[in-house]
């Protein structure tokens, strides 16, 4: 039997209907089926407080319940659960040899206290004086710093990994001699080398509320070696390796508020074998210039989600300054 063309016309018109009718409905009922979004009201997002003083955050950070960072304060209370990362302020100061180490007014306001006998015994013997500065005394030392002609200073943040280095200068040959801690006298001579302090630094496991300090002068070497391949060709390898660490018993234990003020003694001035002399002076075309070393440890609580990485990225877009912390800590949550 012959079907006339008007029924197939009908019957694929009915098809088409049903297909636009079946289509639509077969995707709402995938769509509440899969729990979409458009059939959900959204979850609200509570504000997150941010510390004042922090730098603007990325997204992840306003998704955190409750604060991202928060510097502590002197006699702040720690739990022992509590996430803590130390970040190291650096201040270098360069002056005229003589313009702050041999100040009076620059040393009254610091203290060595945080320092036995023996160990300031042991930094003068070396041509150095190490001291101790409240972040609340910051202002007068830098309103006495910038009384003097030919002062600049530099700031710079040591962070991440608890490890850090203070560059000095470069010397193409150098003597030092050094008293160790015992009272023994060494010396040694060295080429083409790098002066420099390491630091390193962490929240102290043992006493909650410090930070443990530890800074060294280091002299790294650098010598090129020829070497020849069987074609005979030659090729030049350069090596630097830390070659000497002096260790002068510096292992500090700092409260929270503290800072190490590290300068020359006047002894450099006739000894440039001195370590003092090559970790914290330099020539300049004025003459002998001294370096004094601020080292302004920070401790803070961490968010418990917030990882090492992003406080590191989000301190970092900050212009942090060695200043009296706030007197109240924003509440934690």
């Amino acid at each position: 039997m012959r079907m006339k063309e008007t029924d197939v016309q009908l019957r694929s018109d009915a098809v088409v209907r049903g297909l636009r009718l079946s289509i639509p409905l077969m995707l709402l009922a995938a769509l509440v089926l899969s729990g979409c979004s458009l059939f959900r009201s959204k979850p609200t997002t509570m504000p997150t407080s941010q510390p004042s003083g922090s730098a603007a955050l990325p997204p992840f950070f306003a998704e955190q319940p409750s604060y991202v960072y928060q510097e502590l304060v002197p006699g702040e209370t720690i739990a022992a659960d509590d996430n803590l990362s130390v970040l190291v302020e650096v201040i270098r100061i360069a002056a005229p040899m003589g313009s702050l180490s041999g100040s009076p007014a620059f040393w009254q306001v610091t203290s060595d206290r945080m320092l036995t006998p023996g160990q300031q015994q042991f930094l003068s013997a070396n041509g150095m004086r190490f001291a101790t500065i409240e972040a609340s005394a910051w202002s007068p030392l830098k309103s006495e710093v910038e009384r003097h002609a030919g002062v600049t200073s530099r700031t710079s943040m040591a962070r991440g990994s608890g490890r850090a280095e203070i560059d000095i200068r470069s010397v193409s040959s150098q003597t030092l001699f050094f008293f160790s801690v015992d009272g023994r006298l060494q010396g040694r001579s060295y080429g083409d080398s790098d002066n420099f302090w390491g630091l390193r630094f962490a929240p102290d496991p043992a006493e909650r509320g410090k930070i443990a300090m530890d800074v060294c002068p280091v002299v790294r070497t650098s010598r090129r070696e020829t070497r020849v391949t069987k074609r005979n060709n030659e090729f030049e390898v350069d090596f630097a390796q830390p070659e000497a660490m002096y260790d002068m018993g510096m292992q500090l234990r700092l409260p929270v508020g503290l800072a190490l003020v590290m300068a020359p003694t006047s002894a450099v001035r006739s000894d440039s074998s001195l370590l003092g002399r090559a970790f914290l002076t330099a020539e300049d075309s004025a003459g002998l210039m001294e370096y004094v070393l601020v080292l302004y440890p920070r401790l803070y609580r961490l968010n418990a989600k917030l990882t090492q990485q992003q406080f590191e990225d989000a301190t970092g877009r900050e212009k942090l300054h060695l200043a009296e912390p706030s007197p109240t800590a924003p509440a934690r949550r």
